[in-house]
């Protein structure tokens, strides 16, 4: 996995088995930011997210992703496929316990 952010899943958070089955941890999960967005959910609206890094998960990680969202939700893989690429994966950020942003000393 290349650097960048990274943030932990709540072990109590009611979908930490989920995030564990997929990426067999709750840690150094790979996102594209320090602050979260607002994202229009479908049953959560207005939620706060941070996006899953896709391009820093492995393709094992990517295959279990695109099956658990396929079972979950009823959706055909190439639709789920098509969706990951156009829109990305959020990550409820209420199911976080929020990155450690490195500060820098600026000299």
């Amino acid at each position: 996995m290349n650097a960048g952010p990274t943030l932990s899943i709540r072990p109590d958070s009611e979908r930490a088995p989920s995030w564990r089955a997929m990426f067999g941890r709750l840690d150094n999960i790979p996102v594209t930011g320090y602050v979260p967005v607002l994202a229009d959910l479908p049953d959560r609206p207005e939620s706060a997210v941070y996006m899953l890094d896709l391009a820093r998960i492995t393709p094992d990680e990517r295959a279990r992703l695109v099956q658990h969202i396929v079972a979950r939700f009823h959706i055909p893989e190439t639709e789920v496929e098509w969706n990951l690429d156009h829109a990305g994966c959020p990550i409820l950020a209420l199911d976080t316990t929020g990155p450690a942003i490195p500060l820098r000393l600026i000299v």
